[in-house]
């Protein structure tokens, strides 16, 4: 006859609860983190500001309303995209090495 191993009933919910977070994450219509645009936002256009890409952030001329944000490269970021944002990233100088919608 099989042992039969009893686990502690603390150690059973961990695991139950385990199991229903990691498949909360494959239904269909989560909460998304993606941001509506808010009214009378400009649209985003990365083709627009490639002329940012080599000089610094400090000096852009950004239209009044145009959402925006300057992110160093390799810092730590939100994953709250947005399509009317405009990224601007600069190096550890503020020189901007790219710009990207979200």
């Amino acid at each position: 006859m099989p042992t039969v191993i009893r686990m502690p009933a603390p150690c059973r919910r961990a695991i139950a609860l385990a199991a229903l977070l990691a498949l909360a994450g494959c239904i269909e219509g989560a909460a998304s983190t993606r941001a509506p645009a808010k009214a009378g936002a400009v649209a985003c256009s990365p083709r627009e500001w490639t002329t940012l890409v080599g000089t610094p952030a400090a000096a852009a001329r950004l239209p009044q309303g145009l959402n925006h944000r300057i992110l160093k490269s390799g810092a730590m970021v939100l994953d709250d995209y947005q399509d009317d944002r405009l990224n601007i990233v600069t190096d550890a100088r503020g020189t901007v090495i790219s710009v990207s919608c979200g």
